[in-house]
């Protein structure tokens, strides 16, 4: 997903459909299938794949309690129920920044807040996943709060806000480009190009 090489990411994906999360592997690879649906989200994969991917998180979430917050952003990403996502935000008081798959629980939050509509409070949620990232060395998540944050500041347009947002983006494309995050890397160039607009 990350280098966008979208065939063998949707093979992956694919076989972390079919894991049986009643096994004890299973317990792992329901959170790397949460991943999974995290990335085909991310970087726009199939629409079919999504699809599989939330019918799949779906199941997990009655069993395995650490896949919920995927699931419920998975499902409400797209969405105007804003109970329904205020209600996911709330949840995640008080959960282990890491026991929710690839991101953490900061990170999470900061997608609710986005969808909420709620940029204040999102930056500072992504800004505190930042040094969480920096802190325990989870680059990839890093790169992407990197430019997810980077976006935001630049929407929210306060004083010193652009001068951050470049400084994140900076960052995101140096991780992009020693990682071959391909789609990170374009979405962060092209979000620079209408800068210079």
């Amino acid at each position: 997903v990350c280098t966008g090489d979208e065939k063998v990411a949707a093979r992956a994906i694919h076989r972390l459909l079919t894991v049986d999360p009643t096994t004890s592997e299973g317990v792992n690879w329901s959170l790397l299938a949460a991943t999974g649906v995290w990335g085909a989200i991310e970087t726009g994969c199939d629409t079919d794949l999504i699809l599989a991917c939330r019918q799949k998180l779906r199941s997990l979430a009655v069993g395995f309690p650490q896949t919920t917050a995927v699931s419920v952003w998975a499902e409400l990403e797209s969405s105007e129920d804003t109970q329904s996502i205020a209600e996911a935000a709330e949840a995640l008081k008080g959960r282990s920044q890491f026991d929710l798959g690839l991101d953490s629980t900061d990170a999470y939050r900061a997608k609710f807040n986005v969808l909420l509509g709620k940029t204040d409070e999102a930056i500072d949620d992504y800004l505190q996943a930042i040094d969480l990232a920096r802190r325990t060395e989870t680059i990839v998540p890093l790169a992407w709060s990197l430019a997810s944050c980077a976006d935001l500041l630049l929407d929210r347009n306060a004083p010193g806000d652009r001068e951050k947002a470049v400084e994140l983006q900076d960052e995101a494309i140096a991780i992009a480009r020693e990682l071959g995050m391909k789609p990170l890397l374009e979405r962060v160039l092209a979000k620079r190009e209408i800068m210079r607009a």
